[in-house]
């Protein structure tokens, strides 16, 4: 299951199982969310970024902003 908040825009993207899109993200082509990585509302994940699983992602463009651990 992957979790995309409202209003985002996933381009020609790949997004993993238990993948979370937080709202009004865009996500650009050829980018990579990771299983179990996060990104935060608001973000740009730019053309070709990959987003690694446990890591979150934020800002206009997204940059890594901290390793997270999902609880269950």
């Amino acid at each position: 299951m992957v979790t995309v908040g409202h209003f985002c825009m996933l381009h020609a993207c790949t997004v993993h199982d238990k993948a979370f899109i937080g709202m009004g993200s865009t996500v650009m082509d050829h980018a990579v969310v990771e299983p179990e990585a996060m990104v935060a509302a608001g973000s740009l994940v730019t053309h070709g970024k990959v987003i690694k699983s446990g890591e979150i992602w934020a800002g206009r463009p997204a940059k890594f902003f901290k390793k997270c651990q999902m609880k269950n």
